[in-house]
C-alpha cells in the first residue's frame, strides 16, 4: 500500500482558522505522524506546520491564505528529494538551522548539501 505523500492534510479553504484547525486535527488522527509543530502569525494570518512521520518522512506546509498553501515533502533515503527540499528551503530564505529542524537533520548536513549544490 502506498504511503500518502503529504503528512499534513490539505486545507479546505474555509478560512484561516478553520484551515489551521483542520490541519492539526488531521495530524492528531494520522497514525503515521510521530511529531508535529505549528507556528502561527496572527497578524499576517499565516501558519507554518511541520510534521515528521515514524518512518522519517517530513513535510512542511505554509498556510498563506484560505486554501493557499506551499508544501515541501522529504522522503528519507532519496538523495534527490532531500536536495530538492534543501534548495527549496534555501530559496525561501530559511536558515540552515531552520532547514535542519524542518527536515529533521543537522545544520551541518544542510550546510554540506548547500555547498555541494553550489548554494553557498
Amino acid at each position: 500500500m502506498a504511503k500518502p505523500k503529504n503528512l499534513i492534510p490539505a486545507p479546505r479553504g474555509d478560512g484561516f482558522k478553520a484551515d489551521v484547525v483542520s490541519a492539526v486535527e488531521g495530524l492528531f488522527n494520522n497514525g503515521a505522524a510521530k511529531s508535529f509543530d505549528i507556528a502561527v502569525d496572527k497578524k499576517n494570518r499565516t501558519a507554518r506546520i511541520r510534521a515528521v512521520a515514524e518512518d522519517g518522512r517530513s513535510s512542511l506546509t505554509n498556510i498563506l491564505a484560505p486554501g493557499l498553501v506551499a508544501t515541501i515533502n522529504n522522503t528519507p533515503g532519496t538523495k534527490k528529494s532531500f536536495e530538492k527540499s534543501v534548495a527549496a528551503l534555501f530559496h525561501q530564505g530559511y536558515s540552515q538551522t531552520e532547514s535542519g529542524h524542518i527536515l529533521d537533520c543537522s545544520q551541518a548536513h544542510i550546510s554540506n548539501t548547500q555547498r555541494r549544490l553550489g548554494l553557498r
